[in-house]
């Protein structure tokens, strides 16, 4: 992987990186495991260190959607959202949105309802040995967050993909996440990051989140901690001092 400093790094920059190198990812015994796992945390610390928004990517929204067919219709993929919001800002740029799909999808949810969790044992593999169980009474709890945060149904299906991924985390990989994630408060918050963290856990226990995300370990993971931050600045709960 060629590491430009200059070069953003969005979700979709991450979604390409793995859907190219998903077989080395996914098997601990391939002899590029370790290098691309390291490659993608590096990718998740500039992500985060440096927020960038993602842009319309080369080509005709036709185009994108013959190439990434199979993931945006498939609700659950983990890299659904990340192709929606690319296919939004390519009907953006030819001013092609009219009021429908995708920039529907975009609009903040009507309903805690609209956000579904049901279909990540279908995605997800689990641990050898580990039976993937739903909670629906702490799930619930995750949609009643999400809604009264003002997620879009895409917002939402991204978080709940990152709930269904965390059921396969090895003890390695979640070590990795919190460190990433606390490395990246640093680095975009600078000394607000101690005050910009305890707003983030403030909404989380005000909105009854806080047992769903300490459960399933997603308290400490870069994409939730953004959004809760984001939530409590719209809040007024935080508001950075220090650039």
């Amino acid at each position: 992987m060629t590491d430009n400093i200059d070069t953003p790094v969005t979700d979709a920059t991450i979604a390409d990186f793995r859907a190219a190198n998903s077989e080395a990812l996914e098997s601990a015994v391939h002899p590029l495991h370790g290098q691309r796992l390291a490659e993608l945390s590096s990718l998740y610390d500039k992500r985060f260190a440096s927020p960038a928004e993602i842009a319309a990517p080369d080509g005709t929204a036709a185009e994108y959607r013959r190439k990434h067919d199979a993931v945006l219709n498939d609700k659950t993929h983990p890299d659904h959202a990340v192709r929606v919001a690319e296919l939004t800002k390519l009907h953006e740029r030819d001013d092609l949105v009219g009021g429908n799909q995708p920039a529907d999808d975009m609009a903040p949810a009507s309903s805690p309802d609209d956000f579904d969790f049901t279909h990540f044992k279908g995605t997800v593999q689990a641990p050898l040995g580990v039976e993937l169980e739903q909670n629906p009474e702490l799930e619930q709890q995750a949609r009643t967050w999400m809604h009264d945060a003002g997620l879009s149904r895409v917002e939402g299906e991204a978080l709940a993909s990152i709930y269904g991924q965390s059921f396969s985390w090895s003890a390695d990989e979640i070590t990795r996440i919190q460190q990433s994630t606390a490395t990246g408060l640093r680095k975009q918050y600078g000394d607000d990051a101690g005050r910009a963290a305890a707003a983030a856990l403030q909404v989380a226990e005000e909105s009854g989140a806080i047992e769903f995300l300490e459960t399933t370990g997603l308290i400490n993971h870069w994409q939730v901690v953004g959004t809760l931050i984001s939530t409590a600045e719209r809040k007024g709960y935080f508001k950075r001092t220090s650039e």
